[in-house]
């Protein structure tokens, strides 16, 4: 993994009280991984509550020009 990014959003309306995790992931060139291993990954080495619920991949982040992370552009996606 090159880089990553986490955001929260609130349950899409299927009735769970706690928030969609989304990882959204950028690969270094020329390496491969599937969500799964990757989900695998988190589920070893995080508490559950931080397991992301979906991994997205990216060619690249979203940023500003200073170089932080839009997450509200990963929200919306």
């Amino acid at each position: 993994v090159l880089e990553a990014a986490v955001v929260s959003t609130p349950s899409a309306g299927n009735g769970a009280s706690s928030p969609f995790i989304k990882a959204v992931v950028v690969l270094k060139r020329g390496e491969k991984a599937t969500a799964d291993e990757l989900l695998a990954l988190c589920r070893e080495r995080l508490d559950a509550y931080k397991v992301p619920s979906k991994i997205e991949f990216r060619a690249e982040l979203p940023k500003n020009i200073v170089g932080k992370v839009l997450r509200r552009l990963l929200i919306e996606a």
